[in-house]
């Protein structure tokens, strides 16, 4: 089983995502966690800022060609729509979702990480 953690982030949108998700993955230490990015340039930068694993994804509905049923995954992101997250919440053995709006809820089979 893998850890994926996954961002919407770009330089049209704001690299605020990517900074949180970079503080996130270094504070947890020893999982082994691969970024996905929605944006290549960024994947590429990330060993720069502490790491290790990261690939570049175009869009989001492409995670399950890089995962398998059963993988975790932390989802930072605003993009995806209820079918397509509740789809998420069933092919992922473990789903975060980290959102920045403090009225969003938990859905079942989630954790969620908000203000």
């Amino acid at each position: 089983m893998r850890t994926f953690y996954y961002v919407h982030t770009g330089h049209r949108i704001g690299l605020d995502r990517f900074r949180r998700s970079t503080t996130i993955i270094r504070s947890l230490g020893d999982v082994d966690i691969t970024l996905l990015c929605s944006d290549f340039r960024i994947a590429q930068i990330a060993k720069d800022f502490g790491i290790e694993n990261s690939v570049g994804i175009d869009v989001v509905r492409n995670i399950p060609q890089i995962s398998h049923h059963g993988d975790q995954i932390i989802f930072d992101s605003q993009e995806a729509n209820p079918v397509m997250l509740e789809d998420m919440r069933n092919y992922f053995s473990t789903f975060i979702r980290v959102s920045d709006d403090k009225e969003d809820k938990k859905e079942d089979k989630e954790l969620l990480i908000s203000p």
